[in-house]
């Protein structure tokens, strides 16, 4: 037993750190106790140093490697982070934890000034050996932390990916510890490779901002009278508690087991995809729930020739196009967009906790939340691929309306779609699939089969997959659907609870007068814009400041058009976009010019949306 400041084997040590680490990562503190974390393959000795602070050795390839000072491991961490920078207003991953000195050092410094840290250690046995000599106050500094243990990529993939946002708006830094080298190649080519995906996943959202964010914004305006009539999913929570649903996509692989559906009719909730809505309708297949999420005009081709005169209850995201919930007759469904601050200005439309459902990149995550809002297990998805055939295939199954050819080889890496004379090629990423094979996979899906494994471990729901093909997915049970709806489809069920709940009554005369009070406010906020740029013209930037505090006040505007302002407001959110110290005149002019010209074509814009979109509201009370 060594003392507390530096101690080799310190039990109250042990016991504070923990307690920590149970308040920072208390996911990880369960999987931890649950024995779930894969042990490393390094072999590791661990010592006492001269100072008496424990390191430690890798041994059994070669000439044995310490990891820390056989001296003064703290000592030495000190003088290594004092000669880094601070990483201000950015996310970190630290590549390498090893008994946490260096890290927790740099911590120390300039844990305060970061907006997460995120750390990756392959060796288990060293983490847990930190945690009985090392001391974890300075994580504590850090607004945020996640620590992956293990040699999942995956798992690193999801936790940096839950960074996104601060990502975007800051920076992202990797320190690697002076050990780093130590680690299996193996698990390096692993890192590189998912922070290059991340990497490429920024670049996609910020273009998806600039280049979507004006048409889901105009959707979502244009779907408030839809969403003043629709039910919420606090409507639903827990209404199908403990009874199986079956989330149907439309991979390529539903060809082979879809004639088994209609025996889930009645014994299971059926979600059907918007892609595999008609599908299904041609198979006899009815369900009670279809989610829609794909802002684009081409979702629209989905729903034409479907038979609505007895439709499934629409659940939609309100990006989608107006039109679709125009041809539903039936019961709606809205699951808030990410824009959650809007409906604070919507008297009537606020949000609660069980309406905040997690972040979904594509509809089956959509139907997936749904499902387990409403309590459903076990959750089987069927045709819910996730990637491609090697060589020729179908990009959907049969029936379709985007169904596509498909045409993979390994050797070039390309993934080619053909329909009809187009022909597209993306870049692919092999994934393993159930099988054990590597399979082709574009980077939106590899996204989506990442976020599904962290939605289903979040969840603690029982997932059954029974595509019968596609991607392996961590945390489901693989079976086929025949042996799904022989063990979990057996008893009735009783859907009518979804029909009978009550028609959402909402005061149409408070809505209208919100929806009033935001066109004004985007109005106002467009004159504000106006009269800053009549400013900068005069090359005159001593108001600038006090504009942009007048737009920028509460946050309100971001609130109410975070869709189509987002891009912007990631731009200026970066440290210096507003200090000006080191630009020219006529840079900073320029960067004003842009920032003003956006708000003040917003105001023109969004405003008389809102206002229609109010009128829309009058007219249906």
């Amino acid at each position: 037993m060594m003392n507390d400041e530096c101690g080799m084997m310190s039990e109250p040590r042990y016991k504070a750190n923990w307690e920590i680490l149970s308040r920072l990562c208390p996911d990880l503190c369960s999987k931890i106790a649950a024995g779930a974390i894969p042990e490393g393959s390094l072999s590791i000795e661990f010592h006492e140093s001269k100072s008496g602070a424990a390191t430690a050795c890798v041994t059994g390839c070669g000439r044995p490697r310490f990891l820390h000072s056989r001296y003064d491991p703290v000592n030495e961490a000190r003088r290594w982070a004092a000669g880094l920078p601070a990483c201000q207003d950015s996310v970190v991953l630290f590549l390498g934890w090893g008994l946490g000195y260096h890290a927790l050092e740099w911590m120390r410094l300039h844990g305060g000034e970061m907006q997460a840290v995120v750390i990756a250690e392959p060796e288990l046995a060293l983490f847990l050996h930190s945690l009985q000599c090392a001391d974890l106050r300075p994580l504590a500094q850090a607004a945020r932390v996640e620590i992956v243990l293990g040699e999942s990529g995956g798992a690193l993939y999801q936790a940096l990916l839950r960074q996104m946002e601060f990502i975007l708006t800051g920076g992202f830094y990797v320190i690697s510890a002076p050990f780093a080298d130590i680690y299996p190649p193996e698990f390096l080519h692993t890192l590189r490779g998912e922070m290059q995906r991340l990497m490429y996943a920024k670049e996609v959202m910020l273009r998806h901002m600039a280049e979507m964010g004006g048409l889901c914004q105009r959707n979502i305006i244009r779907n408030l009278p839809a969403a003043a009539r629709s039910w919420l999913p606090r409507d639903v929570k827990n209404l199908a508690r403990k009874q199986p649903a079956v989330i149907i996509a439309a991979g390529p692989s539903l060809d082979r087991n879809i004639a088994l559906l209609p025996s889930a009719q009645g014994k299971a909730w059926l979600f059907a995809v918007d892609t595999s809505l008609s599908i299904l309708q041609q198979r006899g297949v009815s369900c009670q729930i279809v989610v829609t999420k794909d802002p684009t005009e081409r979702n629209l081709l989905h729903f034409q020739g479907v038979d609505l005169s007895h439709p499934p209850v629409l659940a939609f995201d309100p990006q989608i196009d107006p039109a679709i919930p125009a041809m539903f007759p039936g019961a709606f469904l809205m699951m808030p967009n990410r824009n959650h601050a809007l409906h604070s200005h919507i008297k009537g439309l606020e949000l609660t906790p069980d309406d905040l459902l997690p972040l979904s990149t594509n509809v089956a995550l959509a139907a997936f939340n749904l499902a387990v809002c409403m309590g459903c297990e076990p959750i089987i998805f069927v045709g819910l691929d996730l990637c491609f055939a090697v060589g020729e295939g179908s990009s959907h199954a049969s029936g379709s309306a985007l169904v596509s050819e498909t045409n993979y080889s390994p050797q070039d890496g390309s993934l080619f779609y053909r329909r009809g004379e187009a022909c597209d090629a993306v870049e692919a990423i092999e994934v393993e699939g159930i099988d054990g094979a590597l399979y082709p996979t574009t980077s939106t899906f590899y996204e989506a089969l990442r976020l599904l494994e962290s939605l289903i471990a979040q969840s603690g729901v029982h997932c059954v997959d029974a595509s019968e093909g596609g991607a392996k997915i961590a945390g489901m049970e693989i079976m086929t659907l025949a042996q799904a709806l022989d063990r979990y489809c057996i008893q009735p069920i009783d859907d009518s609870v979804l029909y009978a709940l009550p028609r959402p009554q909402r005061d149409a005369a408070a809505i209208r007068r919100c929806l009033s009070a935001i066109a004004d406010h985007i109005e106002h906020c467009g004159e504000t814009a106006r009269q800053a740029l009549e400013c900068l013209h005069k090359n005159d930037l001593s108001s600038i400041p006090s504009f942009r505090i007048e737009i920028e006040k509460d946050y309100r505007l971001y609130q109410e058009l975070q869709s189509a302002l987002e891009r912007i407001m990631v731009e200026a959110a970066h440290p210096g976009f507003w200090r000006w110290e080191s630009l020219a005149e006529q840079e900073a002019i320029a960067r004003c010019r842009w920032y003003f010209t956006e708000i003040e074509m917003a105001g023109k814009v969004y405003a008389p949306m809102v206002r229609e979109a109010m009128k829309i509201v009058m007219n249906e009370e």
